[in-house]
C-alpha cells in the first residue's frame, strides 16, 4: 500500500491486508436516516444489496461494471 499522504483528505487510511468497511444495514434502516448528508454512503446488506449513495436528492446504488 502506499504510505504517501493526500493533504486534500481528511482521512486516509492505509493497509496492505484490510479493507474499508462503510456501515451496514438494512434499506428500512438506510430510508430511516434522517435528513442524509449529500455523499453518505452505506452498504445495504438486504433487497438489492451493495453500495448505496444519498446524492442530495435520493438513494442511488453504485453499480460497479
Amino acid at each position: 500500500g502506499s504510505t504517501s499522504y493526500s493533504a486534500s483528505a481528511i482521512l486516509q487510511l492505509n493497509s496492505t491486508t484490510q479493507g474499508f468497511l462503510p456501515p451496514v444495514m438494512t434499506s428500512a434502516q438506510r430510508t430511516a436516516i434522517v435528513t442524509p448528508a449529500t455523499g453518505v454512503i452505506v452498504y445495504q446488506s438486504d433487497g438489492t444489496s451493495g453500495l448505496y449513495v444519498y446524492t442530495g436528492s435520493g438513494w442511488r446504488s453504485l453499480t460497479m461494471v
